[in-house]
């Protein structure tokens, strides 16, 4: 890791280069994006489109080094605090220990048969989590093991490094095979100086995170947790648009829950049918 933050400034000049040359070229692709959009501009207003310029200098189109530090700061900060937040609330639960479980036991009636269901229930949900845990232990063990077999088989600088940082990033559904995309796909451009090269690399990580974590990880979880696939894909849509990237994260162990108590409750059994398998 210290080595390649070592290389960060000559890979930065390096990436900078090459964007400013496909920039200045007069038939790449940025170029004709913005003619055709000035061509449509000019066509609505005049009727006409709109005549040749010379293309702009690049370096009076550059973002300052500052705005992209200043831009990139704020949401390190803001993810930081979302992980300082998450941290003491889970110590804190934790401290409690088994407080909120006496407690729900004490709220779900007076007769023992009440409390001795109540506590069947919350067991039962216990090993529902437990489960999928493990589920998404074995498949970031997968993810790792698998993206550093790739990225050595390409050729790609650290290939253990980005098979543990991969690993850890796919805990976050989505957004960490996406980090780990982009930041392979900057470090294979510069150790080989080829974006076809550089392309590669990025879509064979990302095919990976699909083949087990999209894929494989949504069958393992639909099987320990007794949810079919279908139910399970749809939860993860619909709690990471509620809830972003907690939701993603949550997502299997809230329908786990719903399954179970709609399992254990006569009138919402429906509900556990369509979630099960």
């Amino acid at each position: 890791m210290q080595a390649i933050w070592n290389q960060v400034p000559g890979a930065a000049r390096s990436i900078s280069r090459s964007l400013q040359r496909i920039a200045r070229q007069p038939a790449g692709p940025i170029t004709e994006v913005k003619k055709a959009a000035a061509d449509l501009e000019s066509v609505a207003q005049t009727g006409r489109p709109a005549p040749a310029h010379p293309p702009a200098a690049a370096a009076g189109s550059s973002v300052p080094m500052w705005q992209l530090l200043w831009t990139g700061g704020k949401g390190l900060a803001f993810v930081a605090s979302e992980v300082m937040v998450v941290a003491f609330l889970v110590f804190f639960m934790l401290a409690s220990g088994s407080l909120f479980k006496r407690k729900l036991v004490a709220l779900s009636g007076e007769r023992l048969a009440q409390r001795k269901f109540t506590v069947q229930v919350i067991d039962e949900i216990d090993e529902q989590i437990r489960r999928y845990l493990l589920v998404v232990l074995v498949s970031d063990v997968l993810v790792g093991l698998a993206t550093w077999l790739v990225f050595r088989v390409a050729g790609v600088q650290y290939a253990g490094l980005w098979g543990l940082v991969a690993g850890v990033l796919h805990t976050v559904p989505y957004f960490g095979p996406a980090l780990v995309a982009v930041g392979s796909l900057l470090v294979a451009f510069v150790q080989s100086g080829d974006w076809t090269r550089a392309l590669l690399v990025a879509a064979s990580s990302v095919a990976v995170a699909v083949v087990v974590g999209m894929l494989f990880m949504t069958w393992l979880a639909s099987r320990q947790t007794r949810m079919n696939t279908t139910a399970s894909f749809i939860g993860l849509l619909f709690f990471g648009w509620i809830w972003g990237f907690w939701g993603l994260l949550l997502a299997i162990p809230i329908l786990a829950i719903v399954k179970t108590v709609c399992d254990h409750h006569e009138e919402w059994k429906p509900v556990g049918e369509l979630l099960g398998q």
